[in-house]
């Protein structure tokens, strides 16, 4: 796997709270340091995902619903960077969260990678 770009965000949200001002945005202002501690995180952090969750899924094909799609095509076409992107994202994380008596915050890491699969290379493993 190769790291291309990497960010991580913070969202703060005592249990309990709800509304609007519930959640709090602590954003990274630059890219995460591409190094040996990062390389072993994320495939540690990916190899996890794979093995606990059901990956086949849909982002849903209405754009003023499912909002996410919209923003990553904007990004896959040049139109945002990372930043503007993982921004969008962590937006779209807040407000639902925010209407949730029980949910509380958590970090929101963002890895764009490549890697090798029979011999061509992949944004998406």
């Amino acid at each position: 796997m190769e790291i291309i770009e990497a960010t991580i965000h913070r969202l703060v949200k005592a249990v309990h709270t709800h509304g609007e001002r519930s959640v709090t945005l602590q954003m990274r202002n630059a890219n995460l340091p591409i190094d040996e501690t990062l390389g072993v995180v994320s495939r540690d952090l990916l190899a996890l995902y794979g093995r606990t969750s059901d990956s086949s899924g849909t982002f849903g094909n209405n754009p003023t619903l499912h909002l996410f799609p919209v923003r990553f095509n904007d990004y896959l076409r040049g139109e945002l960077t990372i930043a503007g992107l993982t921004q969008a994202t962590v937006d779209l994380i807040a407000n639902q969260i925010a209407s949730v008596r029980l949910a509380n915050g958590g970090y929101a890491l963002f890895l764009r990678y490549s890697c090798a699969i029979a011999n061509r290379r992949t944004s998406f493993c």
